[in-house]
Formats: C-alpha cells, sequence, structure tokens
C-alpha cells in the first residue's frame, strides 16, 4: 500500500512537470484493486478504463446528482467536512485544497478546523454531511452494488456501514458510517429513494453521513462540486459539477429529532403492549433510558433463529408511515439485527408485502471508535417508509439469526409514524353542559361531536376514539378524569355524532373549567395537536335539610 501510494504521488508530480495524466492515470488504475480507506473493487480492463476516461475528459458530463436527504435545505448547508483535491486518498500531507480553490496548510489540527462549523480534513475523499440518524437517500437512480459492512472483522474500520450505487453512467455514489440498511446488493433505486440511516458507525467521531462519488469502476474520488479555482485543479481525477437542482420535500418524520420520546401522532408498540409477543428465551432488564423503564433481550446465533419478537398495530388511517425501531443504549451490542417489515399493498387490498432491514445496534449508546469514546445515547432508528392499512394489522419483527454468536439483541419499542401528519382537530356543535351544579351531584350532558381532521375516527380497536372529560380548578389544574366514553360508529371527515354523557361534579364547591377531550390509545387529541372544548361550570355547596 505505501508503494502504491508513493507511486501515485509520483504520477501527480509527473502530470505537474508534464508528462500525460491520462496514461500515467490509467496505467495506476490497472495495477491497484483497492486504496486505502476507499472502497474496494476489481480493476476492469485498461482500455475499458481509457475509454471512461476520455469520456471525461472530452467534455463535462450533465449534471445528475440529488440531494441524498429529505426537505429543501441546500446541500451546502448539511456539509461539515470538504472533499480535499490535495490528494483525496488520506494522505496527511498537511495541505488542503477546497473546490474553489482555498488552500490551507500546516499541522493537521490547523488544516482541520479550516472554519467554524466546518472541516477542511487531510485526504477527505468525500463529504461529510450533518444527518444524525436521519433517512438517506439515494442521489441519483441506480444499482446497489454494496450493502454491508466496509470490514466484517472490524466495525469500526473506515466507512463502517455501507452503501454503494453504480449509476450506469460511469459513476458510483458511497454512503458510509450507516446505522441501518434498508437495501440490499442487487437491488435497483430510483432518484432520491430512502436507502438507509445514517448513523456512527466505522472510523467516525459521532453521528453524520459520509458521502463520496468516484469515477467507476475504477474507484477514483471525483467533487460533484466540480472546479472552481482559479489554479490547476491539483486533484489528477477530471471534477465536474454533478449535483443537479430538484429537492425530495416529503415530509417523511424524522424519528430521532424527539430523543426517546415517540413521534407526535405516531402509533407505538412497547415490549410490554398488548401489541407486543416473543418467543425462545429473553430476559427482561430496567433502565431508565428504556422506552417505560424496561426491555427484553437475548443472545444473537450464527445459525437458525431460535427467539424472535413481534410488534403488532393497526394504524388509526390508511397511508404510508415511517417505521422505526428503538434501539437502546444497554444489552444492545449486534452489528446485524434483522428486522422484516410487513406493511400492506397500496395497490391490492389485502395483499401484505414484506422487506428486511438490517440494523446495527452496537454503536448506539456509548462505545469506542478509532477516535475515541462516542456517545449518541439510546435512539430511534428508522426502518423506512411503508403502506399501512387500518383494517390489515402491520408488524415488525425481529430474530436472534444475525449471523453472530452471543451478542446481546434489544428489543423495546416499534413506532409508526404517518408520513402526512395526522391532524387531531374536532369540533363540538351542540353541548349541554349546564352553567351551574351541586357539588357532587350529576348532569347528562348531550353533545354533537364533528370530526373535523384528516382521517376517519375508528370505534373499534386500538385507536377506538373515545370522549373523556376533566374538571380544572380556578389555577387550571387537573381535579378528576372521566373514564373514556366511546363512539358509536365509525366517523368520516367531516362527519357528526351525538353523544350522551353522564357527568359527575367535583365534591368541593367553587368555579370549574368542563374540558371535553377525545382519546385514541393511551393519548388525548390535545397532547397531539388537538383542542379541546371548555364549559365554564359553577359548582355550589349541597344544600342540607
Amino acid at each position: 500500500m505505501k508503494y502504491l501510494q508513493r507511486f501515485y504521488n509520483a504520477i501527480k508530480r509527473s502530470t505537474r512537470c508534464g508528462a500525460s495524466p491520462l496514461l500515467l492515470l490509467v496505467l495506476l488504475a490497472g495495477m491497484t484493486s483497492s486504496w486505502e480507506s476507499w472502497p474496494t473493487h476489481a480493476a476492469g480492463p485498461a482500455t475499458t478504463q481509457l475509454e471512461m476516461t476520455l469520456q471525461r475528459l472530452k467534455a463535462a458530463p450533465a449534471a445528475f446528482m440529488h440531494n441524498p436527504f429529505y426537505g429543501p435545505q441546500p446541500i451546502h448547508t448539511r456539509i461539515t467536512s470538504y472533499f480535499d483535491h490535495d490528494e483525496p486518498w488520506y494522505a496527511p500531507d498537511q495541505v488542503f485544497v477546497r473546490y474553489d480553490g482555498r488552500r490551507w496548510t500546516g499541522s493537521r489540527i490547523s488544516v482541520l478546523n479550516c472554519q467554524p462549523g466546518k472541516d477542511c480534513y487531510d485526504g477527505h475523499n468525500g463529504y461529510d454531511l450533518n444527518l444524525r440518524f436521519e433517512p438517506v437517500l439515494s442521489a441519483m437512480s441506480g444499482k446497489v452494488i454494496h450493502a454491508g459492512w466496509y470490514n466484517p472483522m472490524n466495525h469500526n474500520d473506515s466507512f463502517g456501514l455501507w452503501v454503494a450505487i453504480d449509476h450506469g453512467n460511469g459513476y458510483a455514489t458511497a454512503y458510509g458510517h450507516l446505522s441501518a440498511l434498508t437495501v440490499a446488493v442487487g437491488n435497483h433505486v430510483d432518484a432520491q429513494w430512502q436507502i438507509a440511516t445514517s448513523g456512527t458507525t466505522g472510523s467516525s467521531t459521532g453521528p453524520h453521513l459520509h458521502f463520496g462519488t468516484y469515477d467507476y469502476p475504477i474507484w477514483q474520488a471525483t467533487d460533484p462540486f466540480g472546479w472552481t479555482g482559479q489554479s490547476t485543479d491539483p486533484n489528477v481525477v477530471p471534477d465536474h459539477a454533478l449535483w443537479t437542482s430538484g429537492t425530495n420535500d416529503t415530509p417523511v418524520p424524522l424519528l430521532s429529532s424527539g430523543g426517546n420520546s415517540t413521534y407526535p401522532s405516531a402509533a407505538l408498540v412497547d415490549d410490554s403492549d398488548e401489541g407486543w409477543s416473543s418467543t425462545g428465551n429473553w430476559q427482561v432488564a430496567h433502565t431508565s433510558t428504556d422506552i417505560g423503564g424496561s426491555l427484553h433481550w437475548t443472545r444473537t446465533t450464527s445459525g437458525s433463529a431460535k427467539a424472535s419478537a413481534t410488534w403488532q398495530t393497526s394504524v388509526p388511517a390508511d397511508g404510508y408511515y415511517e417505521a422505526g425501531v428503538f434501539v437502546n443504549d444497554n444489552h444492545a451490542t449486534s452489528g446485524w439485527a434483522p428486522y422484516t417489515i410487513y406493511s400492506a399493498d397500496p395497490t391490492q387490498p389485502g395483499v401484505t408485502l414484506k422487506h428486511r432491514v438490517q440494523v446495527d445496534q452496537s454503536h448506539i449508546g456509548t462505545f469506542q471508535s478509532s477516535f475515541g469514546q462516542v456517545v449518541t445515547g439510546a435512539q430511534w432508528v428508522g426502518l423506512g417508509t411503508y403502506y399501512f392499512r387500518s383494517k390489515q394489522p402491520g408488524r415488525v419483527v425481529l430474530t436472534n439469526a444475525t449471523g453472530e454468536n452471543g451478542q446481546q439483541l434489544s428489543a423495546d419499542g416499534v413506532e409508526f409514524a404517518p408520513v402526512t401528519p395526522l391532524n387531531y382537530t374536532f369540533a363540538v356543535l351542540d353541548d349541554s353542559s349546564p352553567a351551574q351544579l351541586v357539588a357532587g351531584g350529576n348532569a347528562t350532558v348531550a353533545l354533537t361531536l364533528q370530526n373535523t381532521g384528516n382521517f376517519a375516527w375508528p370505534d373499534q380497536g386500538g385507536y377506538a376514539t373515545q370522549v373523556v372529560y376533566r374538571w380544572l380548578d380556578s389555577q387550571q389544574k387537573v381535579v378528576s378524569t372521566s373514564k373514556p366514553i366511546p363512539i358509536t360508529g365509525n366517523l368520516a371527515i367531516n362527519a357528526t355524532t351525538p353523544i350522551s354523557i353522564q357527568v359527575q361534579a367535583p365534591a368541593q364547591p367553587g368555579t370549574y373549567t368542563l374540558q371535553w377531550d377525545l382519546m385514541q390509545g393511551k393519548r388525548s387529541f390535545s397532547q397531539l395537536g388537538g383542542k379541546p372544548r371548555d364549559d365554564s361550570v359553577t359548582v355550589s355547596a349541597a344544600t342540607t335539610g
């Protein structure tokens, strides 16, 4: 490897002295099959590489790359570390040259910190983007040519868990330091499809996405921002502006944004809920960072599955949901946890689809990386977006057949967060709540409820819609809460339903607020963004005689 690096450096010096860069580049590509910290590959015939390089030198290719993340943000706003045009193969020569020609020299520390919030990583062959356990998208359509560990024997090496895509136009892109893979080798993907979740596997200081662009199949790093400097580009591989316009503004939930809290309006199935079941030998652990204060865990095996965990739910409305798994900071050391998602076919009612996702549990929590200790805390990890139907239970299944012997595999919570946020609003059109009541007395209240949200309210199942009332004192503190009262029949969007409820007044006289709210599962509509109905009621002392 040292010989090859010296040879490559000699090529750079020769090209600056007038030798043919094309011939030397082709010779080098034919002599080596990999570069340190670069994706491994098999070098193609010299004629193929020659034709490809000649094509590059003839004309700049058409821009084809889209942002590898959801949202309207410009790519520049997500960059935390630039591509080094001076020896982009991690050579620590204390020289860094950015795409615009700016140059930093000196000690490794000064080169790293070229400007606030952004690093000039000496020899960096790609871009680091600020994606913390966030969905990762394909930059363009193509075929997945790698999806797994960069080094199966050392998960702290290089890109860690990574994906590579051949775009069929002489370029490949690489996505490194991932926490979950939603694609497999051989899959064909379209532009800006979810292919993974970012993380901090491999040689990484913390959660982010390493994004690299390469001349393929010779795997020579190139800068998709091109070269805009006034001097000659020091990179021996031609650099062209490859980014095109267009973002993916699909409002996919960012599950990692709320710590260990469930995403707003998401359906949660915890390992202590009715929708959770297991087979085989699982142990229970109790830690404050676990959802509900506990989790189940078992040992992994390289053979057939001996234990499984299933999370099943019926979502409140038909539609697309981002499924996510809660990975704990304890009892979670597996690097290849297999989750299978069973979802609905949006075009064929009753048909069930299944998709397998590999998740790394070991690089979440507190662990040692090649740079020292990394702390992420327990974390929601996205498994991708799937279509679920309210009348067709969806489920996620985890088994301990990871290919590893004796690692710890945790099972805690799974959530299903709607891509289009559910609107938990309602209106009370008729309300016979009395203005006065006697302490401890009863009254029958007639209400007419209207569904002003964006999904139908079911009257059965785990997300059956129920009415609840609360008494609040003059300080707006909850004095008491009623038991939930179910509505009768499914309620469509904008539809109304009458309901009659027996109300009992507080035992103490005073001025109170009688608050009307709705519930689905364990959460109220007011917790999910809906506005409750408030009625002012004076409670007088009971007369004696």
